[in-house]
């Protein structure tokens, strides 16, 4: 039998003015991260252009803070990557992993798109949505 974590999520409460909002951050076992499960004082969003009250994009932006940083401090391998006009990078870990059953999580300071390639025990790969020039952070979790 193998156990894979899939997904992590952190449930939080925005309020203001006598009004709350509840929403779920996710992370996948690719390290990509959101948003779901809104609800509004009406009830769950059913319309994804509705827009919301800007408290509740604040702590928006602020859950996915503090899940970067409880992840960070969970994590069994971190780093800091720098993409200088590159679309990829490859990171190799000093001792290998076990298996590939690990779990990469990427956090970055520009609003780019990350995904996770290429596992494997000595290796994976960082990709960006876009040619990117800045440093994204990651935490590899097993």
């Amino acid at each position: 039998m193998t156990l894979t974590l899939i997904e992590s999520a952190f449930t939080y409460r925005s309020e203001s003015g006598g009004q709350s909002y509840y929403f779920t951050v996710v992370v996948n076992q690719n390290g990509v991260k959101a948003v779901r499960d809104l609800l509004t004082p009406f009830g769950p969003l059913r319309n994804s252009n509705q827009q919301l009250p800007q408290f509740v994009v604040d702590d928006q932006s602020a859950a996915f803070g503090q899940v970067d940083n409880l992840l960070a401090q969970t994590s069994a391998v971190n780093g800091i990557l720098t993409f200088t006009a590159e679309t990829s990078r490859t990171v190799s870990f000093g001792t290998p992993m076990a298996n590939t059953n690990y779990r990469v999580y990427a956090s970055p300071q520009d609003p780019v798109f990350f995904w996770v390639t290429n596992k494997t025990a000595t290796q994976f790969t960082i990709n960006a949505s876009i040619t990117f020039s800045g440093q994204v952070g990651f935490d590899v979790f097993v």
